[in-house]
């Protein structure tokens, strides 16, 4: 297809972290945002 290893390297990196996501193994930054601004004590 033409890419270089680096693409190549960085394509696979985003779908891993997608699936992680998805599988719930990991939890984005957004979601952490949310429940620290909801829940975080000492506000």
């Amino acid at each position: 297809m033409g890419m270089t290893y680096d693409a190549v390297t960085v394509s696979l990196e985003d779908a891993i972290s997608e699936l992680l996501e998805m599988t719930g193994e990991k939890t984005g930054d957004e979601v952490i945002d949310r429940v620290f601004h909801n829940f975080c004590v000492g506000k």
